[in-house]
């Protein structure tokens, strides 16, 4: 398997880690009362959408994964990332369509701030698109926008999502 690969696979669990993190993303309860609040809210949950929505966070960080791998990110060569965080918006338990995930990219230099990407897939069987990206200073503020990835690089990277996402399953 090729470095690349690797990579992909290591960012895919790493994004299914983030998804279950999301689930208790307000942390951990501090009292009975509060660990019994949680309990019921994530009882409550469908675990099929919950599977569903690790598996569009999966593919989306697949996507974006293999694009900064590839350097197809004009703004973002792989060599300044220090590593990125993948986000539902809204992080619901449930997947409506356009699904909107959000890349939070901590830089190797942190005098040079953060970036973020926003992609968006339509529907279950269209690809995913990044739709913005932007830098932001060291205080999160919007600074500039960032050059997008071609739609010829995206479409590279969409087609390499199902193999990715096939060895994800092997290696599991």
């Amino acid at each position: 398997m090729n470095r690349i690969m690797i990579y992909a696979v290591l960012l895919v669990a790493l994004i299914t880690l983030r998804a279950f993190q999301a689930i208790a993303k307000d942390g951990p309860a501090s009292s009975e009362e509060e660990l019994a609040n949680k309990a019921a809210s994530v009882s409550s949950v469908n675990p099929e959408e919950v599977k569903k929505m690790i598996s569009a966070l999966q593919e989306a960080t697949a996507f974006f994964s293999f694009m900064s791998y590839q350097n197809m990110l004009p703004s973002t060569p792989n060599d300044i990332i220090k590593r990125f965080e993948a986000t539902m918006e809204p992080s619901e338990y449930s997947i409506q369509y356009p699904l909107k995930v959000v890349i939070d990219i901590e830089l190797r230099d942190p005098s040079r701030g953060h970036q973020k990407y926003t992609l968006e897939k339509s529907a279950v069987n269209k690809p995913w698109k990044v739709l913005s990206g932007y830098q932001l200073d060291t205080r999160k503020k919007k600074i500039a926008d960032l050059k997008l990835p071609s739609q010829e690089n995206q479409k590279i990277a969409n087609d390499k999502v199902p193999v990715l996402m096939k060895n994800k399953r092997t290696q599991e």
